[in-house]
């Protein structure tokens, strides 16, 4: 009788005891090094990831801390939306809280090939969906303007876009993650406008 009487004051101080525990490691510092530790997983993982090659005087460096540098390359506007966004190089992380990027491996602007820029829809790209067929989007690169129509824009699947297909001609794709302006970070669509020269 003793010992099951005893069982239940165990059911019952136990998860109190740990409780207690926590909140006083919480706060009397652990917290900070629980921050510390995933401080540590984000940098490890950012660090391993591989670089990207930036081209023709894309500027890569690092400054006394090891943190990447990057110039923008350009800018991209769209004057029916009031857009003016500076173009970087990439889609890291760090490139689309400065900016749009472009994708590596599409094309660059004064390139053939399907150049593919994306931008966060929160912030660079929050009226994006607000462009139209017939508008004019400009890229100001390396001293020249190019400037693309509008075709058409859609809303679709995040890999609906077979980047192994794109076309060899000179367009431009602008995508951002839909629907715009949520929080969530799980977003499986992206919309997208598609412009030509």
């Amino acid at each position: 009788m003793r010992s099951k009487h005893r069982k239940k004051k165990i059911y019952i101080l136990l998860p109190i005891g740990y409780s207690v525990l926590f909140v006083l490691l919480y706060f009397t510092g652990m917290n900070g090094l629980v921050k510390k530790q995933l401080a540590d997983v984000k940098k490890l993982l950012i660090t391993s990831t591989p670089q990207y090659q930036y081209m023709r005087g894309m500027e890569n460096t690092e400054d006394e801390h090891g943190q990447v540098s990057v110039e923008p390359v350009g800018e991209l506007i769209c004057d029916s939306i009031s857009m003016d966004v500076p173009l970087y190089y990439g889609d890291t992380d760090q490139i689309l809280e400065l900016g749009a990027g472009i994708y590596p491996g599409s094309a660059l602007p004064d390139e053939t090939g399907t150049t593919l820029i994306g931008a966060h829809d929160t912030t660079f790209f929050a009226d994006l969906d607000q462009i139209k067929a017939g508008d004019k989007i400009s890229i100001q690169m390396n001293d020249r303007t190019i400037t693309y129509t509008v075709t058409k824009t859609k809303a679709a699947d995040a890999n609906s876009l077979d980047l192994s297909t794109l076309r060899e001609d000179n367009s431009l794709i602008l995508y951002t993650c839909y629907p715009l302006g949520q929080t969530n970070t799980k977003r499986m669509e992206r919309y997208f406008v598609y412009a030509e020269k």
